[in-house]
């Protein structure tokens, strides 16, 4: 069969939603408007059961599709009709797409369309705690002031808050779309100011502050402690927001939940102390400060 540059050249009626996926998820618009007015459906599932708006609102990270051609994009579909609050098995929605991707103005659009900003998927996993996780600052806002939960919890207990604190990995792409690389932070502060749990707990007893400890954002650390945020909270084995600064050698985290009354006797389930941990951290990295700082208050108390 010879091989024809325009990919869409012999679609049936019967391949259109196929080829609508295919030319949104290249950003052509004008191939995009030419399907629809052909008669495809602007619902169509793919092999996920995704529709073409839950691909349009992941937009920015396509590595093929011009700048700004997914919001006209999406404005075309939703035009055709698309379902604004459509879902997958699973749950996910268009809206969830926009606010795990930051793509801000994506999800400002199906927020004015209409989208519900307390959709869960199965999981429990709402476009809230998406946004929280990937330090998405402006979508969480637009969230939060459409209605969103702030203490929604995932089904094992997770909320936003503690996705904030935890933060992910910077995720970036050679067009540089806008994910987030810091903003964790603003993240945490502005749901607390909203009104989120700082003492909520997963159900195996991790909190926001150990997260914010472990990753050593001493700001986050400060917010958390300040609204309530339990210094000696434990998991179910025994560990401590303390332990989790210790382990990951952050000395400052560390100092503010020492002065905010963290146990420096604490002890894990295997009989492990925060002092043996600063001794090992000591060994591996060459770094006597959490030890000195630990021995240093013993020795006052």
């Amino acid at each position: 069969m010879q091989y024809h540059p325009d990919p869409y050249a012999f679609c049936t009626n019967r391949d259109t939603g196929v080829a609508l996926h295919a030319a949104v998820e290249a950003g052509e618009l004008a191939r995009v408007r030419a399907l629809l007015v052909a008669g495809a459906s602007p619902d169509t599932l793919d092999e996920k059961r995704w529709t073409p708006l839950m691909r349009a609102a992941r937009g920015g990270h396509l590595l093929r599709a011009p700048r700004g051609a997914h919001l006209e994009i999406m404005r075309l579909l939703l035009c055709a009709g698309a379902h604004v609050a459509a879902t997958t098995p699973s749950g996910w929605t268009a809206l969830m797409s926009a606010a795990q991707h930051g793509q801000t103005d994506a999800a400002r659009l199906l927020l004015e369309a209409g989208a519900c900003a307390t959709a869960a998927t199965r999981a429990g996993e709402t476009a809230l705690f998406f946004a929280a996780m990937g330090g998405h600052l402006e979508i969480v806002r637009a969230l939060l002031a459409a209605g969103a939960e702030v203490n929604a919890a995932t089904n094992y207990g997770v909320t936003a808050l503690m996705a904030a604190a935890r933060g992910g990995r910077p995720r970036r792409n050679p067009r540089g779309s806008p994910h987030a690389e810091y903003g964790h932070t603003e993240v945490v502060r502005l749901l607390l100011e909203m009104g989120a749990d700082a003492r909520a707990a997963i159900r195996n007893g991790e909190t926001a502050l150990m997260y914010a400890a472990f990753r050593g954002d001493t700001e986050a650390v400060r917010l958390l402690l300040a609204a309530g945020a339990d210094p000696n909270a434990t998991t179910a084995w025994g560990w401590t927001p303390l332990m989790s600064a210790v382990e990951r050698g952050r000395t400052d985290a560390a100092r503010l939940l020492l002065e905010a009354g963290a146990n420096r006797n604490a002890a894990d389930d295997s009989g492990t102390t925060v002092l043996t941990r600063a001794t090992w951290h000591m060994q591996w990295n060459q770094d006597a400060s959490l030890v000195r700082l630990l021995q240093k208050g013993a020795a006052k108390g």
